[in-house]
């Protein structure tokens, strides 16, 4: 059988491409499967993003008066929400919505997608004669790099041992390999480690309005960051980051459907 591409406009369509990517997923066949968590924060993700893009999110602009409009009344509308009361300021409500599920999305595709490489380097390989290529050292479990490290050197093994090429999982390393600052163009070859700098930003830093270049227009000239990229471009990024996490778990699932620790 002969498969068909996606009609163009469901390409160009980021809720339908999430939508497309959500009837992907397939469950471990375990309860106890090394494969559930990721399965978990993916199954999240794309409800995240489909939620965001309801809102739409990547319709919206940068605003000026997002902190006296949004912000100042978010809390008031969100206890109208909890008690069932229609809003008196659904825009407002929307506009915050679709970016918390925004953000919650891309930080469950990036929680996936490590959680994902840290499970293929820990497990003991299929062949039965591998060990893990990663373990807890002294109680200090394996650094960022160790695990991406682990990993490549896993899927080295496995397509020797099963000529499997996991095409998609070697793309996520790559993409984990490379490296991305704040001020680094903005790439979507590189969307994972944008994510994950963005995440991670945001876990760690202190904020700074002088620094902060969330959401600002895009300029007509000069470097363009994930900052500047603005609400579609980041939004393509996420889905874009989605479908290949989601490629990469269908095929370790394939590989190792039984996979447990």
């Amino acid at each position: 059988m002969t498969k068909t591409s996606p009609p163009a406009e469901t390409l160009n369509d980021p809720f339908k491409r999430v939508m497309g990517v959500l009837g992907q997923l397939q469950a471990p066949p375990l309860h106890d499967s090394a494969w559930i968590a990721p399965f978990e924060q993916l199954v999240g993700a794309a409800f995240s993003l489909i939620e965001s893009e309801k809102r739409g999110f990547s319709c919206r602009q940068y605003s000026p008066v997002y902190h006296p409009s949004v912000q100042c009344k978010i809390v008031g509308l969100l206890q109208e929400l909890g008690g069932g009361k229609e809003s008196t300021k659904k825009d407002a409500l929307d506009n915050w919505l679709s970016r918390y599920y925004f953000n919650a999305g891309i930080q469950r595709v990036n929680f996936a997608a490590e959680r994902l490489i840290a499970t293929f380097a820990a497990l003991p390989c299929k062949c039965g004669a591998r060990p893990p290529e990663i373990t807890v050292n002294n109680h200090r479990p394996p650094n960022f790099q160790q695990r991406l490290s682990g990993a490549q050197a896993r899927l080295t093994h496995v397509q020797a041992e099963y000529t499997t090429p996991l095409p998609k999982l070697q793309s996520v390393l790559d993409q984990f390999g490379s490296r991305y600052d704040r001020n680094h163009p903005f790439d979507p070859s590189k969307g994972l480690a944008m994510i994950r700098r963005d995440v991670n930003s945001r876990k760690h830093a202190v904020y700074k309005r002088s620094e902060v270049l969330d959401a600002l227009p895009r300029p007509a000239s000069g470097t363009i960051t994930w900052s500047k990229a603005g609400f579609k471009a980041r939004m393509e990024t996420g889905v874009q980051c989605l479908e290949l996490v989601v490629g990469a778990y269908s095929e370790l699932l394939a590989w190792y459907p039984m996979a447990k620790f």
